[in-house]
C-alpha cells in the first residue's frame, strides 16, 4: 500500500471506545497516568501498523514491555512505553500472539472437556449400583495382587479386599 493510503486506513481505525482507553489506560497506568491524548496517540499508532489490533492486543504489547520501562535508569517509563510498545508491533508480532492466544484458548477448552468427562465419569459411577462396583474393584485388585511389581504390603490389604468384597458378594 502507498504510504496515504495506509495513514488514511490508520486514521479511520484509530477511533478508540470508551473500553478500549480503558483497557489500554489500566494496562498504562502501572507504569504513570496517561492522559487521553496519550491513549488515543498508542492506539492511533499501534493502528497504523496493525488496522485490526484490539486494545486488548495492545495492552498484551504493554505488559510484554512492561520490564524494559522499569529498569533503574528510567525516569519517564510511560513516556519509554508511548515509544516502544509501537514500534514493537508489526503484523507478524499480532500473529503470532494471535496464534498463541488461540493455542492457549484450545488447550483451556481441552482441559475444560478433560474435566466435564472426569466429572461425567464420577457421575456416572455414582449411579453404578453397589455389587457391581464391588465386582469392578474386586477384578481390579486381583490385577493389581497378580502384578509382581506390586509392593508386599499393598499385597496384604488386598487380599483383605479381595476377602471382604467376595464375601459382600456372596451374602447378595
Amino acid at each position: 500500500k502507498p504510504y496515504k493510503e495506509a495513514e488514511t486506513t490508520a486514521e479511520i481505525t484509530a477511533e478508540t471506545t470508551n473500553d478500549d482507553e480503558t483497557m489500554i489506560r489500566d494496562a498504562l497506568a502501572r507504569y504513570g497516568t496517561p492522559d487521553r491524548n496519550a491513549l488515543r496517540r498508542i492506539f492511533r499508532e499501534c493502528r497504523a501498523k496493525v488496522p485490526d489490533i484490539t486494545a486488548d492486543e495492545i495492552a498484551s504489547f504493554i505488559h510484554g514491555k512492561g520490564a524494559t520501562a522499569t529498569g533503574e535508569n528510567i525516569h519517564n517509563p510511560l513516556g519509554l512505553l508511548l515509544t516502544i510498545v509501537p514500534d514493537s508491533i508489526s503484523p507478524e508480532a499480532v500473529d503470532t500472539l494471535r496464534r498463541r492466544r488461540a493455542q492457549e484458548q484450545e488447550e483451556q477448552a481441552a482441559e475444560e472437556r478433560r474435566r466435564a468427562e472426569e466429572q461425567a465419569g464420577r457421575e456416572r459411577e455414582r449411579n453404578v449400583p453397589e455389587e457391581e462396583q464391588r465386582k469392578r474393584r474386586l477384578e481390579k485388585a486381583r490385577q493389581m495382587l497378580a502384578d509382581p511389581s506390586t509392593p508386599g504390603h499393598h499385597r496384604t490389604v488386598l487380599k483383605d479386599m479381595i476377602q471382604n468384597d467376595e464375601q459382600a458378594l456372596a451374602r447378595n
